[in-house]
């Protein structure tokens, strides 16, 4: 009885042991930084949401799914006219997630504007403008059971 006991506590033990090792292997994002900057453009209409839901699709030609994009569903956001350069923090201990939109005008597509996006300190995202043909620059970020997922634009 005594020896079962013991097994008892040595496997949750190690399980407790486990667990916290996965814990500060991969601990939870807190911060998240976002810099936008261009030579020629002064001002973007920025969309930032820290509480977002997303889904993956799948993308369809003539009934042939030939790719996936995620969709995503702000739940709350905020719309704001930034001047550039932008450089700002923002704390997403809450959620873990950020989602970040720049809608460029049409007599701006052809100028310069680079996206940079970090979390945790460490860079995550860079693109530039000139890399996306539908004239959108988005940075979608979301910590989701253990793992990282940053959605990539496609162009």
């Amino acid at each position: 009885m005594k020896k079962a006991v013991l097994l008892i506590i040595v496997v949750l033990a190690s399980s407790l042991l486990i667990q916290s090792c996965r814990f500060f292997k991969n601990p939870l994002p807190e911060v998240a930084r976002l810099e936008i900057t261009s030579q020629d453009i002064e001002e973007v209409d920025l969309v930032i949401s820290l509480n977002f839901l997303a889904q993956r699709r799948g993308v369809m030609e003539e009934g042939i799914v030939v790719g996936d994009t995620t969709e995503i569903l702000p739940l709350t956001s905020d719309t704001m006219l930034v001047s550039l350069p932008f450089d700002q923090e923002y704390d997403i201990g809450d959620r873990h997630r950020i989602f970040a939109e720049i809608e460029i005008v049409e007599e701006d597509l052809d100028k310069d504007l680079i996206m940079r996006g970090w979390i945790d300190g460490e860079e995550r995202f860079n693109t530039t403008l000139e890399s996306h043909e539908n004239g959108k620059l988005r940075f979608v970020y979301y910590f989701q059971q253990g793992r990282d997922n940053i959605i990539r634009p496609q162009p």
